[in-house]
């Protein structure tokens, strides 16, 4: 039956387009930031089926956006330790200036 019949509701766990777009928002956000072939391999998906999340034909659950939250955190971490090697480096040289 649909549930757009008369004394029937939607499903508890469906989001409302804000939710789901929001959701879509961070993810992109996310590809933006690590590009998409780094994005899908975080979230252990293909690239085309992490498209398919940013078009909306398939669902951005919160488990990808902790996941991909993660990854982005190791990476930060990992690009702040080589910012500090390169700033180390400089520190040596007496050019650096």
């Amino acid at each position: 039956m649909s549930p757009h019949v008369a004394g029937q509701t939607e499903p508890k766990n469906r989001l409302g387009m804000g939710d789901r777009a929001r959701r879509i928002t961070l993810l992109r956000g996310a590809a933006d930031l690590f590009g998409t072939a780094r994005a899908a391999a975080a979230l252990g998906i293909e690239q085309r089926s992490f498209r398919a999340k940013l078009e909306a034909t398939r669902s951005v659950a919160v488990a990808d956006l902790h996941a991909m939250a993660d990854a982005l955190d190791r990476h930060a971490a990992a690009a702040t330790a080589h910012a500090a090697t390169i700033r180390d480096n400089l520190a040596d040289r007496k050019d650096a200036a």
